[in-house]
């Protein structure tokens, strides 16, 4: 993380930004919410959104058993995998939504109002996943090995 992938884009004269999750602190948060990353067989994604906290919570400390709860009623999430910041131990995650405007509903006017809950700035990004789904696909993506693949 500390040579090629800062030297890579300095090469190209570009910024860098790079983040590391645990993958173990939120596996059971992951599962429950149906991550494909645990072979839950989910349908194929309409797109996707990155979320993160600007907050430091161990993962064991964090709400998610509430939040997966409040979660699973949202209309359109299919599956979402938790993230914890290496060492920042800030809280995201990676959601997988059966359309782009459900997911543009929920990363433009509901997540902000979980981050204003919370006090806390907040960085989101949305995904069309139909343009990269060949490519998702070409490196065994688990979100197109599924059922609705």
């Amino acid at each position: 993380m500390t040579g090629y992938f800062p030297d890579e884009p300095r090469s190209f004269g570009v910024a860098h930004n790079t983040r590391v999750f645990d993958a173990e602190a939120t596996a059971a948060a992951s599962r429950d919410m149906g991550a494909a990353h645990y072979n839950s067989g989910a349908a194929a994604p309409g797109a996707f959104v990155y979320t993160e906290l600007q907050l430091s919570v161990p993962f064991e400390e964090a709400p998610w058993k509430a939040r997966n709860a409040a979660l699973k009623m949202l209309p359109g999430l299919q599956n979402k995998v938790w993230l914890s910041g290496l060492q920042t131990r800030t809280l995201g995650g990676f959601d997988a939504f059966d359309t782009l405007d459900t997911a543009l509903d929920f990363a433009l006017n509901l997540f902000p109002e979980t981050a204003a809950e919370l006090g806390c700035a907040f960085y989101t990004r949305v995904f069309d996943a139909s343009v990269t789904k060949a490519a998702s696909q070409a490196m065994n993506s688990p979100y197109y090995t599924g059922s609705g693949a």
